[in-house]
């Protein structure tokens, strides 16, 4: 059996600096499981004089149905029920297909803090997302990464692409 026969694969984060970029949203409606693979190049180093408000954060979102609803209109809200694994070494690398390294949410529980960006840069994450972990109401998942600096000062070469488990044949658009 193929990988597309049995699981949708759709790109969600074009290769750039994604600082304080939004990936596409994933329509889970039809959807058990999505697995995001974050593929991470370089990557820019917070300043010393940055508050800890100012560390970039990975977050998921689930969002209501409408498209237009995203972190920016206050509508989405954080999920806090996934999981993330990071690679044990840089891409290329000896065990660079290790995934040791669990990534734990922060204190809230509700991102990922990427304060170390040296433990993200050339390294790959996966992030595992249950459907039942998105609230009530909601069907949209996506990722954004964030600081609270303006403009975004931390950024991240990087790009996605989420496997997800259907309840269904894999075929037609997930994109939302």
């Amino acid at each position: 059996m193929n990988l597309l026969d049995r699981y949708k694969v759709m790109p969600i984060l074009a290769l750039a600096d994604n600082a304080g970029n939004e990936s596409a949203f994933i329509n889970m409606r039809y959807v058990h499981h999505a697995t995001i693979i974050v593929q991470f190049g370089t990557a820019t180093e917070p300043s010393p004089s940055d508050s800890p408000a100012e560390y970039p954060r990975l977050k998921v979102y689930s969002s209501p149905a409408t498209r237009l609803d995203s972190p920016a209109t206050g509508s989405a809200t954080a999920i806090t029920g996934f999981k993330a694994w990071r690679t044990a070494a840089n891409i290329g690398s000896a065990n660079a297909d290790v995934f040791s390294v669990e990534v734990t949410a922060a204190t809230d529980g509700d991102y990922i803090d990427m304060t170390t960006t040296a433990n993200f840069a050339t390294r790959v994450l996966i992030i595992e997302v249950p459907a039942s972990s998105l609230a009530d109401g909601h069907r949209l998942l996506s990722i954004k990464f964030e600081d609270d600096a303006s403009p975004f000062e931390n950024g991240f070469n990087c790009n996605a692409v989420a496997i997800l488990a259907t309840r269904e044949a894999p075929g037609g658009t997930f994109l939302a």
